[in-house]
């Protein structure tokens, strides 16, 4: 007959898993039942989590390319030219935008002066 009792810290064990005077192995009853169970969802939860991040990495990058794409519609002078919108200054006049290339980055390597194509002979001549 196999009897359970509380140890010191409240948690159940078997007398028979001490193995004082016993010579034959004890038959299995629930408790070795509940950890198998255990173990078999520790391993599934461990899959679970490895998978986790492969697919939050997957999402992340289509995320990503979503965003872009709608980024370079409602964008369209920084995101084709690829520029960071955070290194332009917008002046509108004589130029529509001066963009300090790398600035956000810590210094600016190059500036650039953008403008949309004007009819205007003036605006070509002051440009």
């Amino acid at each position: 007959m196999l009897k359970f009792t509380l140890s010191r810290s409240g948690n159940l064990f078997r007398l028979s898993d001490c193995k004082i005077f016993q010579r034959t192995a004890p038959k299995q009853d629930w408790m070795d039942d509940v950890e198998h169970e255990t173990e078999r969802l520790d391993r599934i939860e461990g899959r679970l989590d490895d998978r986790e991040d492969e697919v939050r990495d997957i999402v992340r990058k289509r995320g990503r390319a979503l965003a872009m794409n709608i980024v370079k519609l409602i964008d369209p002078v920084f995101t084709p030219r690829k520029l960071n919108p955070d290194d332009a200054k917008v002046l509108f006049h004589p130029v529509d935008f001066i963009v300090f290339r790398g600035m956000k980055n810590g210094a600016p390597n190059r500036i650039l002066l953008l403008d949309k194509s004007s009819p205007s002979k003036e605006r070509l001549a002051l440009q």
